[in-house]
């Protein structure tokens, strides 16, 4: 399969081309798990792939239809209610393995997550939700200490046993609840279901894709990959040259042209999963523009301009004014890699603005 096809396919599995998904659960489910790290940009990510509000976005996150946690890969990312509890059961306790040398150096014991984990269900339960900073008061009453980046290795090592959950936001925060009181339904799979129910998901949303890319991305050896994908069964297709799909999505691929024709074109946000949901990005991403989107080495993406599924820009957000004032208004600015056609300029205008309305504020385009 040609470079141009792969990423052609990925757009349309992760529906950033086509028809958008009616919700934002919709769009999460799709996705599986949606890189959250960056909240605006996650917000940005589903908006994109379904209604393009962020008040949608945060609706959603309010009423618990989706949920942002600490499933996999120690990293925050954003799912569907359903899928919390068989994802984190199943991809988290891996996590924990690799920052295991980081807890040690910062002094943490077993014994503290077990206090951490009791002292959070003490104090939230009943439905309560306080945010970080009362948490962390607790946990500091309670004899743990927090301070030196500690109190963050609890909530994310608890949150990883599905103890507790980012619920509501509480101003500008999002609050702390406990897992089971804020997602009863939650799904149970034992490993083997959950294993083959991660592989068909990842390829239906994010395919084609390697064995490789599925380990990557699920925090998984390449030997549990195989297996999942073993177990996944007639649900993926397999190619020749190691890439694989979604038996429901193989005949997939067309690509998702601009409302007003021509090229697929897209600003995207930072982590987006079209970027960030593969170990070989070389079909989105050249080798030698990868600088250009990680600038400083240290694994922050920026937001990137796409077209046809593959980089050729990077861009940034400017916010003027207070949301709720008259003038507020976003500055979008994008430096292309080489200068855009014509048609390319217009439909980044178009994307700009469809930006600017997920934001509810007045666009300032520099291009």
């Amino acid at each position: 399969m040609e470079p141009a096809e792969i990423a052609r396919r990925r757009l349309a599995a992760q529906g950033v081309a086509g028809p958008a998904e009616p919700s934002v659960a919709g769009a999460a489910h799709r996705l599986l798990a949606t890189q959250a790290q960056d909240l605006h940009g996650a917000e940005w990510a589903l908006a994109l792939r379904s209604t393009g509000l962020r008040s949608d976005v945060d609706e959603a996150l309010a009423s618990g239809t989706v949920v942002r946690t600490w499933p996999m890969r120690g990293t925050l990312l954003i799912v569907a209610r359903h899928d919390a509890r068989w994802l984190t059961e199943l991809a988290a306790p891996r996590s924990f393995a690799a920052s295991a040398s980081i807890w040690r150096r910062a002094g943490l014991v077993e014994g503290d997550f077990v206090t951490a984990a009791s002292v959070a269900r003490d104090v939230l339960a009943g439905g309560r939700a306080l945010p970080r900073a009362a948490l962390l008061r607790a946990f500091d009453e309670a004899g743990l200490e927090t301070s030196g980046g500690r109190g963050s290795h609890l909530i994310r090592r608890i949150a990883g046993e599905a103890v507790i959950v980012l619920g509501p936001a509480h101003g500008t925060e999002q609050t702390l609840v406990l897992f089971d009181e804020w997602l009863p339904d939650a799904e149970r799979l034992d490993r083997d279901e959950a294993l083959a129910r991660l592989a068909d998901r990842y390829l239906s949303g994010h395919g084609p894709a390697t064995v490789h890319d599925l380990a990557w991305w699920g925090g998984l050896t390449v030997t549990e990959a195989k297996r999942a994908v073993a177990l996944a069964g007639d649900a993926v297709e397999r190619h020749d040259d190691g890439l694989l799909v979604s038996a429901r999505s193989a005949g997939a691929g067309a690509l998702g042209a601009d409302r007003a024709g021509g090229p697929d074109v897209r600003l995207l946000p930072p982590f987006d999963e079209l970027l960030l949901g593969y170990r070989d990005r070389s079909a989105t991403l050249a080798a030698a523009d990868f600088a250009r989107v990680v600038p400083h080495s240290n694994g922050l993406f920026s937001a990137v301009l796409t077209v046809d599924g593959v980089v050729v820009g990077v861009w940034r957000r400017s916010l003027v004014g207070s949301a709720t004032s008259a003038d507020a208004s976003v500055e979008v600015e994008v430096e292309p890699f080489a200068p855009l056609p014509g048609a390319v300029a217009s439909a980044v205008e178009r994307r700009a603005a469809e930006y600017a309305r997920h934001l509810g504020r007045r666009l300032i385009l520099r291009l």
